[in-house]
């Protein structure tokens, strides 16, 4: 007779502090994307901000990000993760609560918008620090591909239904009343990680300094012959794919002459990709193995910016469709993949700066590759910049073939010996 033991997907959802995670995480990435619109129309609708004020504020949010995103790892490894956690959800409840009290007060300024972003972003920072690195405390590392291809799903739903809600509330109620829904769903958040109860083992040993923490962070990622390679990878991609992404409406509009309905309708369509990666992933790790299946969804996002860069005026809305659909498919199954074999491989007191140095990487390789696409786009033009992107996914494979990530089978955890194809 067949055991939970021998179907750890299956029991994954038996685990009650599992469902609770779940729970809060839906809420956390639900809440998250509805603010991601709420505050930019809050600022455009109340506050008539400025494009480069609109600018400044996206920027501010993803800046704790480069600034503090080693130091949160380590301080993540020192706490009580399910505590930061709560803390991090009601802190951003509390921060998004306080924009309607200043709007009814007639103190809401951009500078105010400002300094929300920022706070909402270094709370934003610890959850997904913590986030990340307390999961494999509450599931069996046979199920982490299962745990987060869920919380994926999660986050895919959150995409399409969070924003567009946002959108729906602006038109009948104040912009700046909207955030109180927001709010809501980060308390409910924090109550439901609160109830989890789970508490890691926490060692007694003395901690040494905190850079000399950040320094192991860094040499953990940078000795180990798996971390390493996803690390590097990853910021390809980050980098490059962000290029294309930032030009994206820009040279769907001007070169490809496609319709703003239409360029729309393609972004929707293709979040059904991120649907069918989070549903797939497993099977498809299952099927050709853990580094084969990474090998393979680096190079179908990577590769996303090709079907822009050869597309013509009369092919330019199915080339931006293939684009969407390449995109979240790749880069769901990678990422879940990615972050289930971290999430394995690295010991516990470690996984807050392992992840930290990952988040670090990757919204650095974002930054970096938005502004040089701005810069490329002007001077080479947005074509030759998309074809540049594509390109991004044969490094990052490379990167991958020439590693041990390739020759991976199944995840397994911490000391294990890594079985190869």
């Amino acid at each position: 007779m067949m055991t939970d033991r021998d179907r750890p997907a299956a029991a994954l959802w038996l685990r009650r502090p599992f469902l609770l995670f779940w729970s809060g995480s839906t809420l956390s990435l639900f809440g998250s994307r509805f603010s991601m619109l709420a505050i930019p129309l809050i600022a455009v609708l109340t506050l008539h901000a400025s494009p480069g004020q609109m600018g400044a504020l996206s920027a501010l949010e993803l800046s704790p990000y480069l600034v503090f995103g080693l130091v949160a790892g380590a301080l993540v490894d020192r706490a009580d993760r399910r505590l930061v956690l709560v803390l991090s959800h009601a802190g951003r409840a509390v921060v998004l609560a306080s924009i309607p009290v200043a709007a009814a007060t007639g103190v809401l300024s951009i500078a105010y918008l400002y300094a929300a972003g920022i706070l909402i972003g270094f709370m934003t920072l610890f959850f997904d620090i913590a986030h990340q690195s307390y999961l494999p405390a509450l599931v069996d590392p046979r199920q982490l591909m299962t745990a987060n291809s869920s919380i994926q799903f999660s986050r895919s739903a959150a995409d399409m239904t969070g924003a567009g809600l946002a959108g729906l509330l602006v038109q009948v109620l104040p912009a700046a009343l909207t955030v109180t829904v927001n709010s809501a769903t980060f308390l409910v958040a924090a109550l439901t990680a609160g109830a989890i109860g789970v508490r890691e083992q926490r060692t007694s040993a003395p901690r040494p300094a905190m850079a000399r923490e950040v320094g192991e962070g860094l040499a953990v990622v940078g000795r180990d012959p798996v971390l390493r390679p996803l690390a590097t990878s990853m910021t390809i991609l980050y980098l490059l794919v962000a290029s294309a992404s930032t030009l994206t409406v820009l040279y769907a509009t001007r070169e490809l002459g496609v319709d703003p309905a239409l360029i729309g309708a393609a972004f929707a369509i293709g979040s059904v990709g991120t649907l069918a990666g989070a549903l797939g992933a497993g099977a498809v790790t299952a099927r050709f193995g853990i580094g084969r299946g990474l090998l393979g969804a680096a190079l179908v996002g990577g590769l996303s910016p090709l079907p822009l860069a050869l597309a013509t005026r009369s092919t330019g809305f199915v080339a931006l469709l293939a684009a969407q659909v390449l995109l979240a498919l790749g880069g769901t199954v990678y990422g879940i993949g990615q972050n289930s074999l971290r999430q394995a491989i690295t010991p516990a007191e470690l996984r807050g700066r392992m992840n930290g140095v990952m988040r670090f990487m990757g919204v650095g390789g974002q930054a970096v590759g938005s502004l040089a696409a701005g810069l490329l786009g002007q001077t080479i033009g947005l074509r030759p910049t998309m074809a540049l992107a594509a390109s991004g996914a044969v490094a990052a494979f490379l990167v991958l073939f020439l590693s041990p990530v390739r020759s991976l089978v199944r995840i397994q955890g911490p000391g294990s010996p890594r079985q190869e194809a």
